[in-house]
């Protein structure tokens, strides 16, 4: 089981058959626009989806249920790591 939501994103991809390309598509047919670039820090666990596009991403991965959950729960611990980087940084001049 995945410990992160980069490591969900990208077990969940796999699981479906998926390449990245093909969920970027996925996500434009729901009307979410993702470069190549962002979808692949989503899932090198760079940045962390933001609200609706991470339930878009999720209805695209076909993640139910518990799993669902269960993403919910990573994303929450993502954006707090996220969150603490940020104010670990010093301002620049």
């Amino acid at each position: 089981m995945a410990t992160k939501l980069f490591e969900f994103i990208k077990a969940r991809r796999r699981e479906l058959g998926v390449t990245q390309a093909e969920v970027r598509e996925r996500l434009l047919g729901v009307g979410v626009r993702a470069t190549p670039a962002t979808y692949s820090a989503w899932e090198n666990g760079h940045t962390v989806p933001p609200g609706p596009r991470f339930e878009a991403l999720l209805d695209v991965l076909r993640v139910l249920g518990s799993e669902r959950d269960v993403a919910r729960r990573l994303k929450g611990e993502a954006d707090i790591r996220t969150a603490r980087m940020r104010q670990s940084q010093p301002l620049s001049p």
